[in-house]
């Protein structure tokens, strides 16, 4: 009994197929704007869900990044020069009083 089932159902499925491509070939113009819609909708979903991935859901290329830490300082109304020399003094006393420090990046000059 589920064979004859399924063959009627899968009977039915061609029948109804075939009307929908009777009726997408005597609306040329309507097909053209259906699947011009389809294209353009698909599209957009796949550059937004890249844009999200890219940004918010793509992992950290490193491990453990709940221990990632970032030290700034205040120092806006020194020059450049006596800016960067500054940091670096602050850089090598922090790094000597932290001792649990894994990797670290400077970034000189970063606005």
């Amino acid at each position: 009994m589920p064979a004859n089932r399924d063959r009627k159902l899968l009977a039915e499925v061609r029948q109804d197929v075939a009307y929908a491509v009777r009726q997408l070939v005597r609306a040329p113009a309507f097909t053209a704007v259906a699947v011009l819609t389809l294209a353009l909708g698909i599209g957009a979903t796949t550059a937004i869900f890249s844009a999200v991935w890219s940004v918010v859901l793509r992992p950290f290329p490193f491990a453990h990044p709940d221990r990632v830490v970032l030290v700034t300082d205040a120092l806006c109304s020194s020059s450049d020069a006596t800016h960067d020399a500054l940091l670096t003094v602050y850089h090598q006393r922090f790094a000597q009083q932290v001792e649990t420090v894994e990797m670290e990046v400077v970034l000189l000059n970063w606005t």
